[in-house]
């Protein structure tokens, strides 16, 4: 157990807010991958699969108040929203103990996959990068991005302290660097007691330049892009040392870092999701079509001249003596005392 006087000390450093906004970062609309969900972050994947935390209150019984924003769009009492239809969280997730006294600062598996009821547009070329690309990029010190929808300054914080829950927020981006562990392991543990842990899989610089997540960041994408290829790193889950727009006191004096929990880890949970959207495709509502208006028609004399029958009459020339007559009719007959002429 830590003691009262320590923790107090380490909470003006530590950052695992239940959510974490990109503080000092460039406003970027319509990026293709960023969305909003539920007001914090999540990473487009594919037309109908979402990326992001298990510690957003993302959980099942929860599914149907899940909302997501459009790619790269503003969050807004009016935008645009799509609903989630599933969700999968890995089993393994674990959100920390420092809060309770416990010696553990970090989480563990933090990443979860929604699936939209409809798809959204999508344009680019999303992979996961792989353990060995992540090695790599550590090594390296690989440039890295995150976009996010968290607060974004002190005074953001001041107006959602004060209740101004609907504020309009607009994507921004940080752009930073990996460090390895061994860097991010060395400004953690500067003032901290011996058993203090905070172990994920990936760690990126956060400074004044680079730009710092906030909450509301959680659940954000962290990528490298390379050759119009973003490979998708992991969802924003802690991090440490950076003042969170204000709600967590000063910078660290070691250093300050943001970190993820590595996505290859869950391709079981992106599979899963994949088949449950193959298995579920969503089908375009059907127009009611428009009712035709109904015609009245005049009604018309029917009567087939072709079938009716029409007498034609006979000629009968009758004599008597020299009076003559001519009678017509269908059967003509002389009358009596007269006789049929030629």
């Amino acid at each position: 157990m830590l003691g009262k006087v320590t923790l107090t000390m380490l909470l003006l450093f530590v950052f695992l807010a239940p959510a974490h906004g990109v503080e000092n970062g460039i406003e970027i609309a319509g990026d293709p991958n960023a969305v909003a969900v539920n007001g914090a972050g999540g990473f487009l994947y594919s037309p109908r699969i979402v990326l992001t935390t298990a510690h957003n209150h993302i959980l099942p019984h929860e599914i149907n108040d899940i909302e997501v924003g459009l790619p790269g769009q503003p969050w807004t009492s009016n935008s645009t929203k799509i609903h989630a239809s599933k969700v999968f969280l890995a089993s393994t997730f674990n959100n920390g103990n420092f809060r309770n006294g416990g010696n553990i600062f970090s989480r563990t598996d933090d990443f979860a996959v929604i699936v939209l009821d409809k798809p959204m547009k999508m344009n680019d070329n999303v992979k996961i990068a792989s353990q060995e690309q992540i090695n790599k990029y550590k090594l390296d010190h690989e440039k890295v991005s995150m976009v996010g929808y968290g607060l974004q300054s002190s005074e953001m914080r001041i107006a959602s302290n004060n209740g101004q829950n609907s504020i309009d927020i607009y994507p921004k981006i940080i752009k930073s660097n990996f460090i390895t562990d061994n860097e991010a392991q060395t400004i953690f543990k500067v003032n901290m007691p011996s058993n203090a842990i905070f172990n994920m899989d990936a760690y990126f610089a956060q400074n004044l330049t680079t730009g710092t997540v906030c909450d509301n960041d959680s659940g954000s994408g962290w990528f490298v892009e390379q050759a119009n290829i973003r490979y998708y790193i992991g969802a924003q889950s802690a991090g440490w040392g950076f003042p969170n727009c204000g709600k967590d006191g000063i910078w660290g004096a070691s250093g300050t870092f943001a970190a993820v929990s590595a996505a290859y880890k869950f391709m079981d949970l992106i599979l899963e999701a994949e088949k449950y959207v193959e298995a579920n495709p969503y089908l375009e509502p059907t127009p009611t079509p428009t009712p035709m208006p109904t015609l009245t028609s005049t009604p018309t004399n029917t009567t087939d001249l072709s079938k009716s029958k029409i007498s034609v009459g006979k000629t009968l020339k009758c004599v008597k003596g020299k009076s003559v007559k001519v009678i017509k009719s269908v059967n003509p007959k002389c009358p009596k005392g007269y006789l049929v002429g030629k």
